[in-house]
């Protein structure tokens, strides 16, 4: 991807073409999951690449490419879930996205997503749905690379235990529901 962002740069934009087909859809995907709704998530979508087509000047090579589009998706989300409180359940989104995966995993993403904040869950679905490496990760948020790792370790953490009280029987008066 550096080498098209260096032909686009160097006046070929023609090439832009190449980034819009390699992100659109990874970018649809996680505007779904924030719960954002179909529309408003291909609006959000679209105007991150055309922003970042517009900005590309300002892109520096010493962080990925996904890094640098998706720290400009996040904002534009977060800009637009504040102006309009949606009550969008992830499921729907998340089906809308990923067609071909199994419903227990889209439960699970929808539990997350009910459980953890904005910034824990964009974690989790960036290093689990999109596989972004640690050192992506940490520039994406901001923070050191053993601070995310950190961050997931406790997630997973807290996930587990969360997951693993639920399924323990509930006492009623000496009898187990």
């Amino acid at each position: 991807m550096d080498t098209v962002i260096r032909q686009v740069l160097a006046g070929d934009t023609s090439q832009y073409r190449q980034v819009v087909e390699r992100y659109q859809q990874p970018l649809l995907a996680f505007l779904l999951a924030r719960g954002l709704q179909p529309a408003d998530a291909e609006d959000i979508a679209q105007e991150t690449l055309l922003q970042a087509f517009r900005c590309l000047h300002q892109y520096r090579d010493r962080y990925a490419f996904s890094t640098w589009l998706y720290t400009i998706a996040r904002r534009l989300a977060a800009k637009a879930q504040k102006n309009r409180r949606d009550d969008t359940t992830l499921e729907d989104s998340h089906a809308l996205a990923h067609d071909s995966h199994a419903p227990e995993e889209a439960s699970l993403w929808q539990y997350l997503r009910q459980q953890l904040s904005r910034d824990d869950f964009d974690l989790l679905w960036f290093y689990y749905v999109e596989e972004m490496p640690v050192k992506a990760l940490a520039e994406l948020f901001g923070q050191s690379q053993s601070a995310v790792k950190m961050r997931l370790l406790r997630l997973r953490n807290k996930i587990q235990a969360q997951l693993s009280s639920e399924d323990q029987p509930v006492e009623c008066g000496g009898f187990t529901s």
